[in-house]
């Protein structure tokens, strides 16, 4: 999987291929489907953090639920300990959101809410707030997208990167 894939998945709750499947079923219809984080996902030193980062999930069981042609909510536990390859320091963290993920046009608008976790490279964060580049967490509080850039931020982040430097 690339980078846009993987970041794809992060920033929807880390739900394998959401915005694929968003418009896929009639709107009277509720969908309910289980999403895999995968295997390990890992970035080179440079791409995300200064030294090469690991994310691997320690509990997952989120469930994509699709509320409207346009619209999929992701919901359950997903538990993912993030690793400095280096160092062999590691966090864990509850990133369980839940997330709203709408397609509009040509992008999405996804919308965060509660701990959460998202990949951010250099302009993809329009309020300042949060700090890209990096690799965010969010403990609670809300992290708007439009497509990958960051739109609107509440709440303390915890920049992962300088956690494990």
């Amino acid at each position: 999987m690339g980078i846009r894939g993987i970041r794809s998945v992060l920033i929807s709750m880390l739900g394998a291929a959401v915005l694929l499947t968003v418009g896929a079923a009639p709107a009277s219809a509720v969908e309910r489907v289980p999403v895999d984080f995968g295997p390990p996902q890992t970035f080179p030193a440079g791409q995300v953090c200064p030294f090469q980062v690991t994310l691997t999930a320690i509990e997952d069981d989120l469930v994509q639920t699709t509320l409207t042609r346009n619209t999929v909510l992701i919901t359950g536990p997903l538990v993912l300990e993030v690793t400095n390859d280096e160092t062999g320091e590691s966090v864990i963290r509850d990133v369980s959101g839940p997330a709203t993920i709408t397609q509009t046009g040509e992008t999405s608008i996804t919308v965060l809410l509660g701990p959460s976790l998202v990949i951010l490279f250099e302009g993809e964060d329009a309020t300042g707030e949060v700090g890209a580049p990096g690799l965010f967490f969010q403990p609670r509080g809300v992290l708007v997208l439009r497509g990958f850039t960051v739109i609107r931020a509440v709440g303390p982040t915890e920049n992962l990167c300088e956690t494990l430097a």
